[in-house]
């Protein structure tokens, strides 16, 4: 007997949810993390992510949460807020987008520093849209002091922290999702995302909830 729309439906909301309720189990992700890669892993602020000194490994790129729920004092530069592939990073490359003074943001921070010439792939799904990317190092410099771990010391005003050909990086067209190649030796390579105070589990569990109904 062929499948009636209404099954098709509930079949495709049961999918979705399941899958939702996997990426949020699976690879240590959390209320503000969707989904990460297998090559990215989540800790908590770092004393330092000075380059060739602290985290330093060939197979992970590390991610951490610098600001939650925190307030812009002062109108903050990014490089990318658009969705689209991007693999050339010199300063005429970018229109330089301001997120205002007193937006409510969340700020991760990702960092890969290998022994050896490294090329490592990986993805980022966030809960929330991305609402900026720095990418440059006079941007990640002069934005430490601002969305900076307070007990994390950076490679502020170092030579080559941020990307650089051949490294590529897609904000993805939902603009919840990053992926990324990264190419580095010494030093490696960090880059500053940046997005508005995201969906609790709570909230997201709701979001389910209602969704399980309308579609019963």
């Amino acid at each position: 007997m062929a499948e009636t729309p209404c099954k098709k439906k509930r079949r495709k909301t049961a999918t979705t949810i399941s899958t939702l309720l996997i990426l949020m189990s699976i690879n240590n992700v959390s209320a503000d993390v969707l989904y990460v890669s297998p090559t990215v892993k989540i800790i908590e602020p770092p004393p330092s992510v000075l380059l060739n000194i602290g985290l330093v490994n060939d197979l992970k790129i590390y991610l951490f949460v610098e600001k939650e729920n925190y307030v812009l004092p002062v109108d903050l530069c990014v490089n990318i807020d658009s969705a689209r592939q991007y693999d050339s990073f010199r300063m005429t490359d970018f229109d330089y987008p301001i997120i205002p003074r007193g937006t409510i943001v969340d700020s991760y921070f990702l960092h890969f520093d290998p022994n050896n010439s490294r090329c490592l792939n990986g993805s980022v799904i966030f809960t929330n849209k991305i609402l900026g990317i720095i990418v440059r190092k006079d941007e990640l410099d002069a934005s430490d002091s601002i969305l900076g771990a307070s007990e994390t010391i950076y490679h502020t005003g170092r030579v080559s922290r941020g990307l650089e050909t051949p490294d590529i990086i897609v904000l993805e067209d939902d603009m919840f999702e990053i992926t990324f190649e990264f190419q580095a030796h010494s030093p490696g390579d960090q880059i500053r995302v940046i997005c508005p105070e995201p969906m609790t589990l709570a909230f997201l569990s709701f979001g389910l909830f209602l969704l399980l109904i309308k579609n019963g």
